[in-house]
């Protein structure tokens, strides 16, 4: 699976929402991300 086959929007509060992914069982996917200036980071939280 390649990175653009992954949509992330925004929920109604605004936090980041992955669309399901086909083909992978899991419960839930967090993902968080921040920027500042030029730097920018993501982390995502996978709980199968």
């Amino acid at each position: 699976m390649g990175f653009n086959e992954i949509e992330v929007l925004p929920d109604d509060n605004g936090a980041p929402l992955v669309s399901q992914i086909p083909g992978y069982g899991y419960t839930d996917l967090k993902v968080s991300i921040s920027h500042e200036s030029e730097y920018a980071i993501a982390m995502a939280l996978l709980v199968i």
